[in-house]
C-alpha cells in the first residue's frame, strides 16, 4: 500500500471541521439558517400570517366555507384548516426562497421583502382563491360558486398575507438561528 505524500504548512491553522452530512443541522456560512430552519420559519411565520388574513376577512364568513372544503361544519373547522394552508404556503415560499436564490437574497431589504410577499399573495389569490377553492367547494358541497371568484376583500386578504408572510419569515429565522446557537 502506498501513501501520498501531503504538503506540510508551516503557518499554525485550526484543523478544518469536518462537513456536516446532516443538512438539518447545518447552519451554514455566515450564521445563514438551515434549510429545515427556513423551511420550519416559513411555516410559523404562515401561521402569523393567517391569523392576520381572519382579521381582514370576518371569521364567521371565511372559517364554515374553508370547513366545507373538507366536507365539515363550524368556525372550529375553518380554524383549523386555514390555519393548515397558512402554514402550507408560508412552506411553500420558504422552499422557493431557498431554491431560488437570487430571490432570496433581495428579502434583506424589508420594502423588497413586502413587494415580495405581495405579489406572492396575489398569485395565492389568483390560483387557489379564485379558481381552486370556488371549483373544490362546488364540487363537494350543493353550493355553485363562480370560478373565477374575483372577490376584492379575499385579493386584500392574500396581499396581507403574503406581505406578512414575507415580512416574518426572516424574523423567524433569525430567532431560529439565536435559538440554535444558544
Amino acid at each position: 500500500m502506498s501513501t501520498i505524500p501531503q504538503k506540510r504548512s508551516n503557518s499554525p491553522t485550526a484543523p478544518e471541521a469536518p462537513p456536516t452530512t446532516d443538512p438539518a443541522e447545518e447552519i451554514g456560512e455566515a450564521g445563514r439558517t438551515s434549510w429545515l430552519g427556513r423551511w420550519v420559519a416559513g411555516a410559523l411565520a404562515g401561521g402569523v400570517a393567517g391569523v392576520l388574513f381572519a382579521a381582514v376577512v370576518p371569521p364567521e364568513e371565511l372559517m364554515p366555507m374553508v370547513a366545507a372544503l373538507y366536507g365539515l361544519e363550524g368556525v372550529v373547522w375553518g380554524w383549523v384548516f386555514h390555519l393548515l394552508h397558512s402554514l402550507v404556503f408560508g412552506l411553500a415560499l420558504a422552499v422557493l426562497l431557498s431554491l431560488l436564490r437570487p430571490l432570496a437574497a433581495m428579502t434583506d431589504d424589508l420594502l423588497a421583502r413586502a413587494v415580495l410577499g405581495a405579489v406572492y399573495g396575489v398569485v395565492v389569490w389568483l390560483i387557489f382563491a379564485a379558481f381552486v377553492m370556488p371549483a373544490w367547494i362546488g364540487g363537494v358541497t350543493d353550493m355553485e360558486p363562480r370560478v373565477p371568484d374575483w372577490n376584492r376583500l379575499s385579493l386584500v386578504a392574500h396581499v396581507v398575507y403574503g406581505t406578512a408572510l414575507a415580512t416574518f419569515l426572516p424574523v423567524v429565522a433569525q430567532a431560529d438561528r439565536r435559538r440554535r446557537a444558544a
